[in-house]
Protein backbone atom coordinates (compact mmCIF):
# COMPACT_ATOMS: atom_id res chain seq x y z
CA UNK A 1 0.00 0.00 0.00
CA UNK A 2 1.24 3.51 -0.65
CA UNK A 3 2.24 5.82 2.19
CA UNK A 4 -0.32 8.56 1.46
CA UNK A 5 -3.79 8.36 3.03
CA UNK A 6 -6.32 6.65 0.78
CA UNK A 7 -10.04 6.00 0.75
CA UNK A 8 -11.27 2.51 1.61
CA UNK A 9 -12.18 1.95 -2.06
CA UNK A 10 -8.66 2.89 -3.17
CA UNK A 11 -7.16 0.51 -0.59
CA UNK A 12 -9.54 -2.25 -1.69
CA UNK A 13 -8.53 -1.72 -5.33
CA UNK A 14 -4.83 -1.80 -4.48
CA UNK A 15 -5.18 -4.98 -2.40
CA UNK A 16 -7.32 -6.64 -5.08
CA UNK A 17 -4.50 -5.93 -7.55
CA UNK A 18 -2.04 -7.61 -5.17
CA UNK A 19 -4.39 -10.63 -4.93
CA UNK A 20 -4.48 -10.79 -8.73
CA UNK A 21 -0.66 -10.65 -8.89
CA UNK A 22 -0.49 -13.42 -6.27
CA UNK A 23 -2.84 -15.67 -8.27
CA UNK A 24 -0.97 -14.98 -11.50
CA UNK A 25 2.29 -15.87 -9.72
CA UNK A 26 0.70 -19.14 -8.57
CA UNK A 27 -0.40 -19.85 -12.15
CA UNK A 28 3.06 -19.17 -13.59
CA UNK A 29 5.26 -20.23 -10.64
CA UNK A 30 6.81 -16.74 -10.46
CA UNK A 31 8.87 -16.84 -7.25
CA UNK A 32 10.20 -13.30 -7.76
CA UNK A 33 6.64 -11.96 -7.53
CA UNK A 34 6.02 -13.98 -4.36
CA UNK A 35 9.24 -12.58 -2.88
CA UNK A 36 8.10 -9.02 -3.65
CA UNK A 37 4.60 -9.51 -2.19
CA UNK A 38 5.10 -11.71 0.86
CA UNK A 39 6.46 -10.48 4.19
CA UNK A 40 9.19 -12.53 5.85
CA UNK A 41 6.72 -13.59 8.57
CA UNK A 42 4.09 -14.66 5.99
CA UNK A 43 2.08 -17.78 6.80
CA UNK A 44 -0.73 -19.47 4.92
CA UNK A 45 -3.02 -22.20 6.15
CA UNK A 46 -3.47 -25.06 3.71
CA UNK A 47 -5.42 -28.16 4.67
CA UNK A 48 -5.25 -27.14 8.35
CA UNK A 49 -1.46 -26.74 8.35
CA UNK A 50 0.42 -23.46 8.67
CA UNK A 51 3.01 -22.97 5.94
CA UNK A 52 5.80 -20.37 6.26
CA UNK A 53 7.08 -18.17 3.45
CA UNK A 54 10.20 -20.34 3.02
CA UNK A 55 8.11 -23.52 2.88
CA UNK A 56 5.65 -21.93 0.47
CA UNK A 57 8.43 -20.77 -1.86
CA UNK A 58 10.17 -24.16 -1.75
CA UNK A 59 6.94 -25.90 -2.83
CA UNK A 60 6.04 -23.28 -5.42
CA UNK A 61 5.69 -24.49 -8.96
CA UNK A 62 3.56 -23.36 -11.86
CA UNK A 63 -0.08 -24.40 -11.62
CA UNK A 64 -0.31 -25.28 -15.30
CA UNK A 65 -3.91 -26.47 -15.01
CA UNK A 66 -5.05 -23.01 -13.79
CA UNK A 67 -6.53 -21.37 -16.87
CA UNK A 68 -8.12 -18.20 -15.49
CA UNK A 69 -9.25 -16.63 -12.25
CA UNK A 70 -11.07 -13.64 -10.88
CA UNK A 71 -12.21 -12.20 -7.56
CA UNK A 72 -15.79 -11.65 -6.36
CA UNK A 73 -17.60 -10.14 -3.38
CA UNK A 74 -14.60 -8.31 -1.96
CA UNK A 75 -14.99 -6.88 1.54
CA UNK A 76 -12.44 -4.70 3.28
CA UNK A 77 -11.93 -3.96 6.96
CA UNK A 78 -9.42 -1.28 7.99
CA UNK A 79 -7.98 -0.68 11.43
CA UNK A 80 -4.90 1.51 11.57
CA UNK A 81 -2.13 -0.07 9.48
CA UNK A 82 -4.00 -3.39 9.19
CA UNK A 83 -6.31 -4.21 6.29
CA UNK A 84 -8.30 -7.43 6.05
CA UNK A 85 -9.59 -8.36 2.60
CA UNK A 86 -11.95 -11.25 2.07
CA UNK A 87 -14.07 -12.55 -0.74
CA UNK A 88 -14.20 -15.35 -3.30
CA UNK A 89 -11.55 -16.53 -5.72
CA UNK A 90 -13.10 -18.15 -8.77
CA UNK A 91 -10.59 -20.38 -10.55
CA UNK A 92 -11.14 -22.29 -13.78
CA UNK A 93 -8.91 -25.32 -14.27
CA UNK A 94 -8.16 -27.00 -17.58
CA UNK A 95 -7.49 -30.72 -17.85
CA UNK A 96 -7.19 -32.86 -20.96
CA UNK A 97 -8.00 -29.80 -23.08
CA UNK A 98 -11.33 -29.21 -21.34
CA UNK A 99 -12.26 -26.34 -19.01
CA UNK A 100 -13.62 -27.74 -15.77
CA UNK A 101 -16.38 -26.17 -13.70
CA UNK A 102 -14.96 -23.11 -11.91
CA UNK A 103 -13.97 -23.68 -8.29
CA UNK A 104 -14.97 -21.06 -5.73
CA UNK A 105 -12.66 -20.57 -2.80
CA UNK A 106 -13.33 -18.23 0.11
CA UNK A 107 -10.30 -16.30 1.29
CA UNK A 108 -9.37 -13.91 4.07
CA UNK A 109 -6.02 -12.14 3.82
CA UNK A 110 -4.46 -9.73 6.29
CA UNK A 111 -2.17 -6.96 5.08
CA UNK A 112 -0.05 -4.72 7.30
CA UNK A 113 1.15 -1.39 5.93
CA UNK A 114 4.85 -0.81 6.47
CA UNK A 115 6.97 2.09 5.25
CA UNK A 116 10.01 0.20 4.04
CA UNK A 117 12.85 2.12 2.46
CA UNK A 118 10.76 5.24 1.85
Amino acid sequence: MTSTPQSAEEVKGELAAIEQRFLEAERTGDKATFESILADNFTITRNGNNVTKAEYLSRGKAQKSMKRFFLLNLNLSLEGPVAVLNGLRVITLRQWGVDLMPAREQFTDKFVHRDVGR
